[in-house]
Formats: C-alpha cells, structure tokens, sequence
C-alpha cells in the first residue's frame, strides 16, 4: 500500500509490520518460499481459534456429541474456508478473540484478568472490534454491581491494573508505528465517515468509493467530522424511519446471509493463476474459485444451522457458566449493532466465528435436552396407560 493509504487508515500499520515480520522470517526459515510462513501462521490463528472454542463448548455443556457436532462445523465453516489463504486482520484477530472466552473460563483471580485483557487489547491492534469483547465484559460488570452483587475491592483493584498495563502497552504500540511512520492524524477516518458510510441506503451501507472520495477530499479533520455528521443527518431525514428500518434489513442480511462471508464477492484475488496439472490443485481451484456452486452451499447450509442452534441457546437451563454464556452473547450483539450503525461486510463475522460456535454449542444442548425431556415423558405417559 501506499504511504497516503496508512495516513488515512492507520489501523492497518500493525498488520503491516507483523506481517514483514513474518515475511523477513521466512527468508531465514524458508528461503525459497518465504510467504509460507505467513500462510502458516494465518493458518494457525483461525485453527487455534476453532480448537479454543471447541475446548470451550466442552467445558460448557460437557457433552462429547455436542462439541463434537460444533468441531465438524468448525473445521468446515472456518479451517477449510478459503480465507485462510488470506493473511489479513480477519483471521489473526480470530485467535485473540477466541483466547478472550478461553481466559475468561478456565483462567482465575489475576491471570485471567490479565490474559483477558491482553487478549482483548492485542486482538484491537489487528481488528478494533475484537475490543467489542471487553466492553461486554464491562457491561456485564456493571450489570452485576447494580443487581446487588457486592463488590470485593482487591478484586476490582487487580482488573483494573490488569486493565491498565494491557490498554497502555496496545495504545502504546499503535503511538510508536503511527510516530514512526510520521502520519498526520489530520488525514485519518473518524467514527463519522463510518456511520456516515454505513447509512447509506444506495451501497446498503456497504463500502462506499464516493463516501471515501468524499471524506478524503476534506483536508482539515474537524471540518470532515461536521461535513459527515450533515450528511448523516441528511440521510436520515430523507430516510425517514421506514427507510432506516428497511436499511437495517437490508443490511443485517448483507452481514448474516452468506456463510462464506463474502468469499470471492469483494476485492480482486485472481489477479495471476498460475497453470497446474496437479489433479488436486484443479479440483480445489474448482471448489474453491471456478465453480464455488457446492462449496458455497456447503457453507451457507452450515451457517444457517449455526444461526438456528444460537436461536435456541435462549432456552438453555441455568449453570456454573451463565456469565460466560452472557459474554459470548453480549459480544456477538455488540458486534451485530456495530456492524448495523457503521460499514457492513459478512467478512467482519470471521474473526468471531468462535464465538458463534459456542453459542450454537449452547443451542444444540439446550434443544438435545428438550427433546430427552418430551420423549421421556411420553414413556412415563405411555407406561401409566
């Protein structure tokens, strides 16, 4: 990318170091492919990320045929997505999310507080949103403090050190490239140009080139920042709350209709293909690229049943893990509002498809026992008559 690109997204600086840093690495590791490495580490986050999630669900429901139907879909929706050819922000931040729930449950007293919030803030430096989990378990915090729970001050005392350290080394980083580098803050995006871009019902809230065009050409940042906000008032007047709610639609479709999430629908991936007489490279590149028809009605058919068993984790019976359950809920809402309000791209699920299985996980316990429950009481019915 050119140096104007990370003046105007500077959140990208710190994938772009770790991923030199890779590359500089696999010219001593792997001379000859030196990009391996960075394939493999990509590869690496999104199964670590799945494999934390499914030690989770056990955890959770304790059951083997359960974490074992969320395993299969993992390994399918997320180890075999074609995304993991892509060493981006969406799959590296997806082990730092899934670390954040596996800190959460099996950690305790002042390293769970601690791994939590590095995890969280670490994950931020890839993808902000990762950070979506922390502000659940703040809210949930909160929550409990206000039903009567009382507080224990060394407790609260530690997470905020915790806290601390794990917020002041992230911002710290991100000050150091942002410094390096010299970018002129002037020029980066404000929280306005996303919500402006998101309510725009011509995209559908997607990514917008002439939004982009249009913040660019604002030099001064305040003066931006108001220009944003008049269109987004603009907009909302003319949409009125027919359009906005139909906007919402639309767009929460855009986000949860496509279990490939967007796979080969936006950027531009093929811009070489090599020749191959290898039988298996042709049938993947069939799978995959050419003909994506059963692949992609592998994927959607899985994500529908991940959506649906999320939809029955509603009726699940009360246990020792409701507070995890509750973050893992919170932090999929909060990302769905998010998504809603600012730029939409089925994509930006990835990083939290942990979070999706274990939920579903839930789901699929919680509906395996209503069904135990009504069969065994037609045999008790059926054994008094």
């Amino acid at each position: 990318f050119p140096a104007s690109y990370y003046e105007i997204y500077p959140n990208n600086l710190f994938i772009t170091y770790f991923l030199v840093v890779l590359y500089r690495i696999g010219f001593k590791v792997i001379p000859s492919h030196p990009y391996a490495l960075v394939l493999v580490t990509n590869n690496l986050a999104v199964c670590m990320g799945i494999f934390l999630a499914v030690i989770c669900i056990y955890k959770i429901t304790n059951k083997k045929a359960v974490t074992l139907a969320a395993a299969f879909m993992g390994i399918l929706i997320g180890a075999f997505s074609p995304w993991i050819v892509i060493p981006y922000t969406d799959t590296y931040s997806m082990l730092f999310a899934a670390l954040a729930i596996f800190s959460a449950l099996f950690l305790k007293g002042v390293y769970k507080y601690l791994f939590f919030s590095f995890s969280c803030f670490i994950g931020y430096l890839f993808k902000p949103t990762v950070l979506i989990i922390f502000i659940a378990a703040v809210i949930l915090g909160i929550i409990n403090l206000l039903s009567g729970h009382k507080a224990e001050y060394k407790k609260a005392a530690a997470m905020l050190c915790c806290v601390a350290i794990a917020a002041a080394s992230a911002f710290s980083v991100k000050h150091i490239l942002v410094t390096r580098k010299k970018l002129p803050a002037e020029k980066s995006m404000t929280i306005t140009h996303y919500l402006m871009m998101g309510l725009n019902s011509e995209t559908e809230g997607v990514y917008s080139s002439d939004d982009v065009n249009y913040s660019i050409n604002i030099g001064d940042k305040k003066a931006r920042q108001e220009a944003n906000i008049k269109i987004i008032r603009e907009r909302l007047e003319k949409m009125g709350f027919n359009g906005f709610a139909k906007l919402v639609i639309k767009k929460n479709l855009s986000n949860y209709n496509d279990g490939t999430f967007t796979w080969a629908r936006e950027g531009g991936f093929y811009k070489t293909v090599y020749p191959s007489d290898s039988r298996v490279k042709t049938a993947l590149r069939n799978f995959y690229f050419n003909k994506p028809e059963a692949f992609r009605f592998l994927a959607q058919t899985i994500w529908f049943f991940i959506l649906l068993c999320i939809c029955f984790s509603a009726f699940r019976k009360g246990s020792a893990y409701n507070g995890i359950i509750s973050l893992v809920a919170l932090s999929l809402f909060g990302e769905s509002i998010f998504l809603l309000l600012f730029e939409c791209r089925a994509r930006y699920l990835f990083l939290y498809l942990p979070l999706f299985l274990i939920l579903a996980a839930v789901g699929l316990a919680a509906s395996t026992d209503f069904c135990k429950k009504i069969i065994f009481e037609r045999k008790i019915e059926n054994g008094r008559n």
